[in-house]
């Protein structure tokens, strides 16, 4: 999956989906929700796909705490397998972050702008996560307008 729509996705966010993948396998879920797009942020190398998270003050130990704590492992194993699809919060998160790369003229979906997604959905458990941790749909937009007039990534 390289683009939703019309917005190719950054490598980073291809990254970012795989390690989502990832943590819905370790909780034995079989579907990718915005948790799981939370706990790969809050898991990975901090200098390249949470940036964002960082340059919003997040405390990432705390998120990844509060996330384990909210997000109920299933019960029995599920196959590696499988395919897992997005569930229709996360489906919205990407609609919204492509939504937020073409009003910026960037020329695809970068980790910030799905960030942006998450935070404009706001109902996803990984809003709340975020929400709790001070994080605004405003703080969250501003920082990517500023990487992106930095001609950043995000």
């Amino acid at each position: 999956m390289s683009t939703m729509n019309d917005v190719p996705l950054a490598d980073d966010t291809l990254r970012l989906i795989a390690d989502a993948r990832q943590e819905s396998i370790r909780m034995q879920h079989e579907y990718i929700g915005t948790e799981h797009l939370l706990l790969a942020l809050t898991r990975d190398d901090v200098d390249r796909i949470a940036s964002p998270l960082v340059e919003l003050g997040v405390d990432i130990a705390r998120a990844n705490l509060l996330l384990e704590q909210t997000v109920r492992g299933g019960r029995d194993p599920v196959r590696k397998d499988l395919d897992r699809p997005f569930t229709s919060r996360t489906k919205q998160v990407f609609v919204y972050a492509e939504d937020a790369a073409r009003e910026l003229g960037r020329s695809q979906v970068d980790v910030g702008h799905v960030v942006y997604g998450i935070m404009r959905e706001q109902r996803g458990i990984a809003a709340q996560v975020l929400q709790d941790s001070g994080v605004t749909v405003e703080l969250v937009r501003n920082i990517i307008r500023q990487a992106a007039s930095r001609g950043g990534a995000q």
